[in-house]
């Protein structure tokens, strides 16, 4: 399985390595001191039955040597360390015992002194004893006890090493998450600020980035509510002297109406305009509502204003409790439902659906108009976006980024498509978290 968390590849490394230290270490230690132990007792083995052999050999008469037998017979029994390992025995550069040696190298054998029961100082030629199997011994040595406590202890290492780098990068995320959905008063955790390592300098980078865009988008908004506020003033002027002309010259009546037409259009766009900001700025009010009341009333206030229009609402037995801003959603469904509306022809219905799913609520609004270009779907939620389709010839642009938004609020989606069998189709997913 491949690990993707960054905690979890930063503990199985932490872990893995020290692990390994502690065992190296371990060894390392064993190796040294069982190293030294077996030597000293190798040598000690030696040296006692080889005074034992030379004891016995000076008791000899002088011309009898020291045979292999003798040092057989006064050798250990077991196999560590027997009478084969001598190999030189001499006194005073006379070699009273020797073994075949010629292809042994100078670093094969070692040399020590042993001094006889009459006084005598012998130098002894032995082999190099072979270093124990120092790991073996280090498996057998270690029991469940001590294993766990290394196993708890790299464990605890690596997690405190893990979390110490991978909590403050969440925080980080929570952070940026909070600030892309809309929080701009969100801030960088202080105590991340004061830390001298580069999460530190990546939490200023980050709080920096936060304060210019968040410069940005309040000039911005300043700037749309200049726009409008300043747009209003010569609107109301256009419009008395409209009604001034229209009340001396009969004649010039359509071209009148003309005026009222478009300045009431863009007092409309203004109004948009300005509830497009305010939506951006303001956070939403979260209450107890029915979702069914909702679509209920809205669809009875756009069958109100379009008697001739047939809705049809498909909606579940149970009661859609959800924790919501009533406001927010009702302007979403408002705004889908009278695009419906304007595309959807006179005989033909519009479809609104409202259904429980494992991951939420969806509230899916169809209309049966012309549809909309493939290349232009994913362009619809932008704002001021129209498409070159007849369905979308009307309108400011507006009614669909404002829907989106209020969905985003909610920590939901908003999906537009086409339908299979024709039309648009717009549905509207609230997560499972919203529910009550």
């Amino acid at each position: 399985m491949k690990i993707k968390r960054l905690f979890w590849k930063i503990f199985a490394a932490f872990w893995l390595v020290s692990l390994a230290i502690m065992f190296a270490t371990s060894y390392a230690i064993l190796a040294s001191v069982e190293t030294e132990k077996f030597r000293n007792q190798y040598e000690k083995i030696l040296k006692d039955f080889s005074k034992r052999a030379i004891d016995y050999y000076e008791n000899l008469p002088a011309d009898r040597p020291l045979r292999k037998s003798a040092l057989r017979r006064f050798g250990p029994s077991h196999t560590i360390v027997n009478h084969r390992h001598i190999v030189r025995i001499e006194r005073d550069d006379k070699v009273i015992f020797k073994r075949d040696s010629d292809k042994l190298k100078n670093e094969d054998t070692f040399k020590f002194k042993v001094t006889s029961a009459r006084g005598n100082r012998y130098t002894i030629e032995a082999l190099t004893p072979r270093p124990p199997r120092h790991l073996v011994n280090m498996l057998q040595r270690v029991n469940i006890f001590q294993f766990f406590i290394i196993l708890f202890a790299s464990t605890l290492v690596s997690f405190l090493l893990s979390w110490s780098i991978t909590r403050p990068l969440k925080k980080l995320g929570i952070a940026s998450r909070q600030f892309a959905q809309g929080d701009l008063h969100t801030r960088v955790d202080a105590r991340l600020l004061h830390r001298a390592d580069e999460i530190g300098d990546l939490a200023h980078d980050i709080s920096y980035m936060m304060q210019k865009i968040q410069q940005t988008i309040s000039a911005q908004k300043q700037l749309l509510h200049d726009v409008s506020h300043e747009l209003r003033a010569p609107l109301a002027r256009l419009q008395v002297a409209a009604e001034l002309i229209q009340q001396r010259e009969e004649k010039s009546s359509a071209y009148i109406q003309r005026i009222h037409a478009e300045c009431e259009r863009m007092d409309q766009l203004i109004q948009r305009i300005l509830n497009f900001a305010r939506l951006e700025e303001t956070a939403a009010t979260f209450t107890k509502l029915d979702l069914r009341e909702l679509l209920q009333s809205h669809i009875d206030n756009i069958l109100f204003e379009h008697p001739k229009r047939t809705i049809r609402f498909v909606q579940p037995a149970s009661v859609q409790t959800i924790d919501g801003d009533p406001h927010l959603l009702g302007e979403a469904v408002d705004n889908i439902l009278r695009n419906a509306c304007k595309y959807t022809p006179e005989e033909s219905s519009i479809d609104v659906t409202l259904d429980a799913t494992e991951q939420g609520t969806l509230i899916t609004i169809r209309d049966y108009g012309d549809g909309v270009a493939p290349e232009d779907l994913d362009k619809l939620t932008t704002p001021f976006y129209r498409s070159g389709n007849r369905m979308h010839g009307d309108g400011f642009g507006l009614g669909l980024s404002i829907a989106r938004r209020a969905l985003e609020k909610h920590g939901g989606t908003l999906t537009v498509e086409n339908h299979p069998a024709g039309g648009l189709q717009v549905t509207l997913a609230l997560p499972l978290r919203t529910q009550i």
